[in-house]
């Protein structure tokens, strides 16, 4: 193995845009699960987006960690799934 330039990346280490490197996906038992997140493959962290004017029980479960509130109006088309080890809205 030849030594590598000062500044020169590994080319075994996946690099992605701007040269970042790229995190490694994560794989479960559960990535079939309808409700698993599509980029991590996690289901234990996902959970819903509450639309519309939150009530005292959804406050009280979005403080928790339980749900999400994505806003006041749901247009179609708007996710209705957080994971929670992503980030990942779908």
């Amino acid at each position: 193995m030849s030594p590598r330039a000062e500044g020169e990346r590994p080319t075994s280490e996946p690099v992605g845009f701007f040269g970042a490197r790229k995190r490694k996906k994560k794989r479960r038992d559960d990535s079939t699960s309808e409700d698993a997140c599509p980029y991590c493959h996690t289901a234990e962290k996902v959970v819903p987006i509450y639309y519309g004017e939150p009530t005292e029980d959804a406050s009280k479960k979005s403080h928790n960690g339980e749900l999400v509130l994505g806003g006041i109006k749901n247009p179609d088309g708007r996710p209705r799934l957080h994971c929670k080890e992503c980030g990942l809205d779908f």
